[in-house]
C-alpha cells in the first residue's frame, strides 16, 4: 500500500512479480483504491493488468475506486477504471454515486467521463440529493452546465426537502445558476415540503437580484407556505431591497396569515427591521392593532 501511495512503480512491479495479491487491502481499502484517490493512473493500470478488481467497494463507506477518482478529480483514472469494468452508477452506503461526488466537488472533466460512459443523471442518494442539486448547492457553474446539457431533470425535487434545483439556486442567491435553470424551463412556482417557492427562499435570504429575476420570470407573489406566509412576509425580516422589488411587482403587503395571524409589518417589527416596516407602512400595509395583553387584533 505504501508503494502504491508513493507511486513507486519498480517496487510495485517487483511485489506483483513475487505474487503479491493486488486485491489485498486494509480495512477494505485496496491498492487500486489508493491509486485512484492519488491519481496514479499508471499504477492503477499495472494493478488492473495484474488482476486488481475495479468493482470492489470499501467496507467502511461502500465506496469504490471510481468513487475515489471522481471525488479527487482524476478523470484519466476514472476512464481507466470504467474501461476495466467499474460500474458508473453503483452507490456507496448512502447511495451516493461517482457522478454525485464529481458534481459536489466541482469536477466537470470527471462528469463528462462518467456521462460518456452512461452514468444516470436522474439518480438521488438516501438524502434525496442528485448530481444536479449538488452542482447548485455548491455553486459549480461549469458542472451545472454539463449536467443540463446531459439532460438532467431540471424540475426533479429532493424527496426529503422538496426543493428543486431552482429552489436551491434561489436559496444560495446565485443569479447565474437561476438564469441558466430558467433557460432550461425550470418551474419558477414549484413549492417544497414547507410550501416555500424559489421566490420565498430568495426573499428569506435577502437576495434581491435573484428575487427580481424570478419575478420577471413569472413568480407568484401571492403564493403562501404552510404558515400562510407570502414572499413579502419572508422578505420582511431580511431585506428592504427584496420588499421593494416585491412591491414593484404588485405584491400585497397586507396579507394576514390564517395560521399565525402575522403580517409583513408585524414580521418586520418582530425582526427589528424598521426600514422595512416604514416602507410597508408607506405602501399602505395593514398594521394590526396590539392590545395591552399583547394579543394581536386583526
Amino acid at each position: 500500500m505504501l508503494a502504491v501511495g508513493g507511486g513507486y512503480m519498480e517496487v510495485i512491479a517487483m511485489l506483483l512479480q513475487a505474487s503479491a495479491n493486488p486485491n489485498a487491502g486494509i480495512s477494505g481499502v485496496t491498492p487500486l483504491m489508493v491509486a485512484a484517490a492519488s491519481g496514479q493512473v499508471e499504477v492503477a493500470r499495472m494493478l488492473i493488468n495484474c488482476g486488481a478488481a475495479a468493482t470492489g467497494a470499501c467496507a467502511a463507506r461502500g465506496r469504490t475506486a471510481l468513487h475515489r477518482a471522481a471525488e479527487r478529480s482524476h478523470a484519466d483514472v476514472a476512464r481507466l477504471l470504467i474501461q476495466a469494468g467499474a460500474s458508473v452508477d453503483i452507490g456507496d452506503f448512502e447511495e451516493t454515486t461517482a457522478l454525485m461526488l464529481a458534481a459536489a466537488e466541482g469536477h466537470p472533466d470527471v462528469l463528462k467521463v462518467l456521462l460518456c460512459a452512461g452514468a444516470s443523471v436522474s439518480l438521488a442518494n438516501s438524502a434525496g440529493e442528485s448530481a444536479l442539486s449538488f452542482c447548485v448547492r455548491n455553486k459549480h457553474e461549469a458542472c451545472l452546465e454539463t449536467m443540463l446539457r446531459a439532460g438532467a431533470p431540471v424540475n426533479a425535487a429532493n424527496r426529503t426537502t422538496g426543493n428543486t434545483a431552482l429552489a436551491e439556486a434561489a436559496k444560495v442567491g446565485s443569479e447565474v445558476l437561476c438564469r441558466r435553470l430558467l433557460q432550461y424551463q425550470a418551474n419558477v412556482n414549484s413549492s417544497n415540503a414547507r410550501g416555500e417557492t424559489p421566490l420565498m427562499l430568495a426573499a428569506t435570504g435577502g437576495h434581491d437580484q435573484v428575487a427580481r429575476m424570478l419575478l420577471v420570470a413569472g413568480a407568484n407573489t401571492a403564493a403562501e407556505d404552510v404558515n400562510g406566509h407570502t414572499a413579502i412576509m419572508h422578505a420582511a425580516g431580511s431585506s428592504v431591497a427584496v420588499v421593494s422589488a416585491l412591491l414593484d411587482f404588485g405584491s400585497n403587503p397586507s396579507v394576514v396569515s390564517e395560521v399565525d395571524c402575522n403580517t409583513a409589518a408585524t414580521l418586520a417589527a418582530l425582526n427589528g427591521r424598521k426600514e422595512v416596516y416604514d416602507l410597508l407602512v408607506r405602501a399602505g400595509a395593514f398594521v394590526p392593532v396590539v392590545e395591552d395583553t399583547g394579543d394581536r387584533v386583526t
